[in-house]
């Protein structure tokens, strides 16, 4: 598994890698929790989208079946909360990752997922917050509802994100600032579905939000007696 900050560095590197992928849009409705007085603004979610893990970082054997693999989809979306200062607008931004896992794999390998939420626009007075650091303790079938948190506490329009995860794994709040957040949690096979959100306060106009994954595509050579793995990712990029 790659340290942190390994996944931090390739999450910047690659987040412009690739965009403008194939995607269709889906009815007006999304899986974040937002009182009843916001609107969504849209919503899109992407086609089937292959991932691999990886066994072992080095073996005397390679069987490409027994690999963890599978697909991912994503969605992501942006609402606005009614207000009546016209100075200022409150918006939340949602980012969604709903995993699958072929036939056969093995769920427990390696496979680091990274998604982050960038604003176009700074955040005003500090009002910002985002889906914090969440340790399931649940099955993996079960979602559970994980409220948006600043440095100051819960926002208090009580936005909250679901997050499906087998008990004892971690999805991880990394960078959190006031133009963006991002995660990473380290097996897909055992994460269901990753859900993060972002809030913020800004200057009167809607920003443009930039939705980023990076999924894991690892691969595997031979030196002349060992197999030895190589943590590749594909990033996805994606705006409204």
């Amino acid at each position: 598994m790659l340290r942190s900050s390994r996944v931090a560095t390739a999450l910047v590197a690659g987040a412009a890698a690739l965009a403008g992928v194939a995607a269709t849009a889906v009815p007006a409705s999304a899986s974040m929790n937002v009182p009843a007085s916001a609107s969504i603004i849209n919503r899109v979610c992407s086609g089937a989208i292959s991932w691999w893990g990886g066994e072992t970082a080095y073996s005397t054997k390679y069987n490409v079946d027994t690999r963890s693999h599978g697909t991912v989809k994503i969605c992501y979306a942006v609402y606005k909360f009614n207000d009546s200062n016209s100075s200022f607008d409150w918006y939340a931004a949602d980012l969604q990752t709903v995993w699958t896992n072929a036939s056969g794999s093995n769920t427990n390998a390696a496979a680091v997922l990274g998604q982050t939420i960038s604003s176009g626009k700074y955040t005003s007075d500090n009002d910002y917050s985002a889906t914090p650091t969440y340790k399931s303790s649940t099955s993996c079938s079960t979602p559970i509802n994980v409220g948006l948190t600043a440095t100051t506490g819960v926002f208090e329009a009580s936005v909250s994100t679901p997050i499906q995860l087998c008990s004892g794994y971690t999805v991880t709040r990394g960078s959190f600032g006031q133009k963006s957040a991002s995660w990473t949690t380290p097996k897909v096979g055992k994460s269901p579905s990753v859900e993060t959100g972002y809030h913020q306060k800004v200057t009167a106009g809607r920003p443009t939000y930039t939705f980023t994954v990076m999924v894991p595509y690892y691969s595997y050579s031979y030196n002349g007696s060992i197999w030895v793995r190589a943590e590749n990712y594909r990033w996805y990029t994606y705006k409204i």
